[in-house]
C-alpha cells in the first residue's frame, strides 16, 4: 500500500514518540530534541555554506557494469560497493571508478536470490538481504558467494550489524507483527524480536526505513515516528528526536492509525501535494561527528545536519545550485564528506553552466554512460 501513498510524496508516514510496545524500549528523556523552525518556510540553505571542494568519480561503463539506479553505497578498503535495486545487483568499483565485478545471482537455484532489498559489509562479509527468499546471503569482499541462512518473517527490508549481532528490519509484514529481528553472528540463530506494531498496520508496506550503523552501533528511525533510535540486541532506545512545532507535525495518536486512516487524514489536510506536515525521517546517516537526516515538508526535501560534538544545527531545503543536492539523493556520509550520484545526461546538461576550471570539464562522458559519484567535502 505504501507504493500507492508514497510514490508521489516519497514519505509521509510519521508520528508519535515511542515504540508501540513499551516493553520493547528503554524509556528515558535523556536525549536531545532537535528543534526545527518552519514558521518562515521555505527555509533555504546554500550548499556552499556547508560544503567545500568536490571530487567526481565517473563509474566505468562496460557491458557488465551498466547501472540503472544507485540506491546505496558502502566503501570498504577503497572499493565502492553499489546497490542497484531495480536490477537486483551489487556492483564493485575501485576508488577511481574502474569496474571490478558484480553480484548478479538472480534465479531460483540454491545459491541464487529472487531480489535484493539491502546489504551491509562487516568483518569481511557482505550480508545481502534477499527479501523474497526470506534469507540472508553472505559474500566475501570480492563478491564470491559463501553461504546463506534463513530468517523469520517476510519482507526483509533493511540489514545492518554490530559486533555480535545482525539486525533485520521486516517492514510491516511480519507474522508476529514486529519490525526488528536480531540474529547471532556466530550461529545465525534468532536472538530476539521486538518493535511491535498494531495489527491494523499489518501488510501496509512502508517502503523506506532509515537504518544504519557506526562504530559497531546500530541506529534506525521507523515509520510513524520522529525519533532516532539506537538498537541493542534486546531493546531499542531513543537517542534523539526532532520537533517542527505541533501544527507542522502529525497528531500523537497517529502511531496507531491504519493506512486507510492515514489516507483519510492526508485528504482532510488538502491532499498529498503541499501537505503542511513534516514527514518521518527518510534518509538517516550517523557518523562519530554527524546526525544527518532528511524529511519532506510541503513537497520539499529538507536536510538536517546536526553536529553531535558541538550541538550545532544546520537545516533547510537546498537552493538550486551546481551542487546538485536539490535533486540527487544522498547515498553515503562520513565525518569528512557526503556523496550523491548524478546521471551522465545531467552532468552533460550542467556543463554549460560550469566555470572553465570545474572538474566536470575533465570528464570524458556520454549520455548513456554510468552515473558519476560526487564527493562533497564538509567545511569545518
Amino acid at each position: 500500500m505504501r507504493a500507492i501513498i508514497y510514490a508521489v510524496i516519497i514519505s509521509y508516514a510519521i508520528v508519535s514518540v515511542g515504540c508501540k510496545n513499551a516493553k520493547d524500549e528503554e524509556t528515558s528523556k535523556d536525549y536531545p530534541t532537535i528543534k526545527l523552525d518552519l514558521s518562515n518556510e521555505p527555509v533555504l540553505i546554500r550548499p556552499d555554506s556547508l560544503l567545500g571542494e568536490k571530487v567526481i568519480i565517473p563509474l566505468e561503463t562496460t557491458e557488465e557494469s551498466i547501472i540503472g539506479e544507485i540506491n546505496k553505497l558502502e566503501i570498504v578498503h577503497d572499493t565502492l560497493y553499489i546497490l542497484d535495486e531495480d536490477q537486483n545487483m551489487i556492483f564493485l568499483f575501485d576508488k577511481t571508478g574502474k569496474y571490478i565485478t558484480r553480484i548478479d545471482d538472480v534465479g531460483r537455484g540454491p545459491q541464487e536470490y529472487l531480489g535484493i532489498a539491502d546489504f551491509h559489509i562487516d568483518d569481511g562479509i557482505m550480508y545481502v538481504a534477499a527479501d523474497q527468499n526470506q534469507k540472508i546471503f553472505c559474500y566475501n569482499l570480492q563478491g564470491e558467494f559463501l553461504y546463506s541462512f534463513p530468517v523469520s518473517g517476510d519482507f526483509i527490508q533493511n540489514i545492518t550489524t554490530d559486533s555480535n549481532y545482525i539486525y533485520v528490519y521486516h517492514n510491516f509484514f511480519h507474522p508476529q507483527n514486529c519490525n526488528v529481528s536480531v540474529y547471532n553472528k556466530k550461529d545465525y540463530t534468532l536472538h530476539k524480536q521486538y518493535k511491535y506494531y498494531p495489527p491494523q498496520q499489518d501488510n501496509s508496506c512502508y517502503w523506506r526505513c532509515a537504518w544504519t550503523s557506526c562504530n559497531n552501533k546500530v541506529y534506525a528511525s521507523f515509520p510513524y515516528e520522529y525519533n532516532i533510535y539506537q538498537l541493542f540486541p534486546d531493546t531499542c532506545k531513543i537517542i534523539a528526536t526532532y520537533d517542527c512545532g505541533k501544527k507542522n507535525m502529525f497528531p500523537e495518536e497517529w502511531s496507531t492509525f491504519s493506512v486507510i486512516q492515514l489516507e483519510d487524514y492526508i485528504e482532510s489536510k488538502g491532499g498529498m501535494l503541499g501537505l503542511p506536515i513534516a514527514s518521518d525521517i527518510y534518509d538517516l546517516f550517523v557518523t562519530p561527528k554527524w546526525f544527518l537526516f532528511t524529511f519532506i515538508y510541503k513537497s520539499r526535501k529538507y536536510m538536517v545536519l546536526f553536529n553531535r560534538q558541538t550541538q550545532k544545527l544546520h537545516f533547510g531545503a537546498f537552493k538550486r545550485t551546481l551542487y546538485h543536492l536539490n535533486t540527487s539523493p544522498i547515498v553515503y556520509v562520513s565525518d569528512d564528506y557526503l556523496v550523491v550520484p548524478l546521471d551522465a545526461l545531467s552532468v552533460i546538461r550542467w556543463l554549460d553552466a560550469m566555470p572553465e576550471d570545474a572538474p566536470e570539464r575533465n570528464i570524458n562522458i556520454k549520455e548513456d554512460d554510468n552515473p558519476c559519484l560526487y564527493f562533497y567535502k564538509f567545511k569545518n
